[in-house]
């Protein structure tokens, strides 16, 4: 089929593509090699072929054969390189064309790993002994070329069974990505239509992924029985941080980390109604990762319980909307977050966990399993008394290990398997303590105005916020996030200063029969490292010490003057 034939047949998407293509500077003839994937494919293999005429093809030889490492080295395109990914289409926008297969990529999590399969990878003509049909990194028939299918492996007649060669791949389970930002999910077109989709990755590669994994899939993609299939390319594991290229020690040399901060610090004042403290805490708090665990202990997070006194207190709880512009500002600024009220029913009838249905044999997602780097905002302050009910149980436990251990659970019908997660998890209550209250969860009662307290004022700023951020400052603010989250040189580089280590040393002895325990001088430190990563420093320093003490001895005298007024 030449260009002309193809415009006939899908005349608008296809001129779009070859247009995006020639962008490239690739010649004509390799714009329409990419427009039908497979016979690029095809081409790759056939090229194999001679290349190795004089050897017996067998399984050995055959499997040396690597479509995506002969496209970057005979036909010159590297799947992972910027200019490329920008020009394939997303998943989402192709959805109408898939009945014969299109090049894509998709953002996606790994919902489960299904199983490693066996399927027909080549096979032999009866006819032309030297020629063979290739079923690997497409689809060639319009089903599964699986082992448990007689009719696929056997049923050509057309070609020798005996010289039929099968091999292995690992089928993933994978869906459109959880808590996305919607700006970020308007960009990757992930809409309603798509996260509805059951879609199956096949990966030829072994590329050594996990569960909850975010990944990019770069392949062809079929639906088949409304199932979307997509035949793997390449998978780019860790996007996010993949495309951010914080490995760049000029990236990090170059970001102006003082303005970006300060931006986040402006907002966030804004929403807490001037209260520094607090706005304090929420950028370290936003900025904080797992950067190592030792047993069940995991250096490095930073998960908050905001005492919301205010509300309670004046009795405008339903109006106190606070926490509604926050929740707003997270969705705008990280890539991945989720809101969830706590209350009785909630906890009762929603399934926070993943679970295995014995009938349909598969995982079902809950909507707590999502991808590391995810803010999790739980709402408290609406929760009365009442009974929770078994499935009531299995989310408060879900929600306390994560809390506690950064773990998550699968739950199977004879078993509960936990696996390690990075979430960021933030509680807001009335009470003094959260539901869920832990040594890991951070106190922090904002008291600020509660006898001056402008209710309409505030609403008044809250307005302004929301009509006035603009797409410059989620863009800065985003990156800032990104950087100091995703960067080694922050996870693995990080040191502490000679003089920060004495004073240390010092402040531990001299106080230790005071109020001043280990933990809290391990918060101190958690604090001063925090602050030293958000302002782009790889060290911490002696001011960075005293501004955690500073910080924390606030912090502790607010929690005080909350109790004497209880």
């Amino acid at each position: 089929m030449d260009v002309d034939e193809t415009k006939m047949v899908n005349n608008n998407m296809e001129d779009v593509e070859i247009c995006e293509m020639n962008e490239l500077n690739l010649n004509n003839e390799l714009c329409e090699k990419l427009l039908f994937p497979e016979k690029l494919v095809q081409s790759s293999f056939q090229h194999f072929l001679q290349t190795n005429s004089h050897n017996n093809l067998n399984l050995k030889i055959l499997s040396q054969w690597n479509f995506v490492q002969d496209l970057e080295n005979r036909v010159g395109i590297k799947l992972d390189t910027e200019a490329v990914l920008k020009k394939l289409p997303n998943l989402g926008s192709q959805l109408s064309y898939l009945k014969g297969g299109k090049l894509i990529k998709f953002n996606c999590m790994i919902q489960n790993i299904l199983e490693n399969q066996f399927y027909l990878a080549f096979c032999r003509d009866k006819l032309n002994k030297d020629e063979f049909r290739v079923n690997k990194y497409f689809e060639y028939q319009n089903n599964s070329m699986m082992v448990d299918n007689d009719d696929d492996l056997f049923g050509d007649s057309d070609y020798d069974t005996k010289d039929n060669i099968l091999m292995d791949r690992l089928a993933l389970n994978c869906v459109a990505l959880p808590g996305l930002s919607s700006d970020l999910a308007k960009l990757m077109q992930i809409g309603d239509n798509l996260r509805k989709k059951k879609i199956i990755v096949l990966d030829y590669e072994n590329s050594q992924v996990k569960v909850n994994q975010e990944i990019l899939v770069i392949g062809v993609a079929y639906e088949i029985d409304d199932t979307i299939v997509i035949h793997s390319w390449k998978i780019i594991q860790n996007y996010f941080k993949f495309q951010s290229d914080l490995n760049n020690q000029d990236v990090l040399n170059n970001f102006d980390f003082t303005s970006a901060r300060k931006l986040i610090s402006d907002y966030l004042k804004l929403i807490f109604n001037g209260d520094e403290l607090l706005a304090e805490y929420m950028n370290l708090f936003l900025v904080a990762q797992i950067f190592f665990r030792l047993e069940t202990k995991n250096i490095g997070k930073l998960l908050i319980n905001i005492i919301n006194q205010v509300g309670s207190r004046l009795g405008i709880e339903e109006e106190f909307d606070y926490f509604a512009g926050l929740q707003s500002f997270l969705a705008r600024i990280t890539n991945f977050s989720k809101s969830f009220d706590v209350t009785i029913d909630s906890m009762n009838k929603n399934y926070l966990f993943s679970r295995f249905d014995v009938n349909t044999e598969e995982l079902i997602q809950g909507e707590f399993q999502t991808v590391d780097h995810t803010f999790i905002l739980l709402d408290e302050r609406k929760l009365k008394e009442g009974k929770l009910n078994d499935n009531g149980c299995k989310n408060f436990n879900l929600i306390k290990t994560l809390i506690d251990f950064q773990s998550i659970s699968y739950h199977y019908p004879y078993s509960t398997i936990e696996m390690h997660h990075d979430t960021q998890i933030l509680t807001v209550s009335d009470s003094c303590k959260s539901m869920f209250s832990s040594n890991e969860l951070i106190e922090i009662p904002f008291l600020n105005g509660l006898s001056s307290y402008k209710l309409d004022e505030h609403r008044k700023n809250l307005d302004l916020y929301f009509s006035n951020i603009n797409e410059r400052d989620i863009s800065v603010m985003r990156r800032y996030l990104d950087v100091c989250r995703y960067s080694e040189e922050f996870a693995k580089k990080f040191k502490i200063d000679d003089e920060v280590s004495k004073m240390i040393q010092r402040d531990f002895v001299e106080n230790k029969n005071e109020d001043f325990s280990a933990e809290d001088l391990d918060m101190c430190i958690k604090i001063g490292r925090l602050y030293a990563i958000s302002n782009g420093r790889t060290e911490l320093v002696l001011d960075d010490y005293i501004f955690a003490k500073d910080c924390e001895s606030k912090r502790k005298n607010r929690l005080l003057q909350l109790k004497k007024k209880i």
